[in-house]
């Protein structure tokens, strides 16, 4: 299966995706002010994030700018089939068994329902 991220490189793809590019500089200022990370930390996270092929780096002058080399939904899709991989020996219906008998809301509940009728209709 592919590589995941790690928590701090996920955090600051979270940044990268919502900011669409940024420097090195533009994503430090993005992480949550609570988040006390040094500037090299993150230069350093973002070239290792390049080298794995979530993210692309150029040249702008002096300054590196990062964007993003992999759809969010793309890599949200990548998480979920590792964590029913992982934790639900692949069996999907086990892992929405979890979601819906952990105290959904009636909104939640009728918004699954509806993803629900809408994927039969498209089958």
């Amino acid at each position: 299966m592919a590589r995941l991220m790690t928590e701090g490189e996920l955090e600051l793809m979270q940044v990268l995706w919502d900011l669409g590019e940024g420097r090195v500089r533009d994503i430090l200022d993005g992480l949550p002010e609570d988040k006390d990370v040094a500037y090299t930390t993150v230069a350093t996270l973002l070239r290792i994030l390049v080298d794995k092929g979530f993210a692309r780096a150029h040249r702008d002058g002096r300054a590196w700018v990062y964007s993003p080399a992999i759809p969010r939904d793309q890599y949200e899709r990548r998480g979920v089939r590792h964590l029913v991989s992982r934790l639900f020996g692949g069996d999907r219906v086990s892992m929405v068994r979890s979601l819906v008998d952990d105290d959904l809301s009636v909104d939640e509940l009728e918004a699954l329902e509806d993803l629900v009728r809408r994927a039969k209709e498209a089958r």
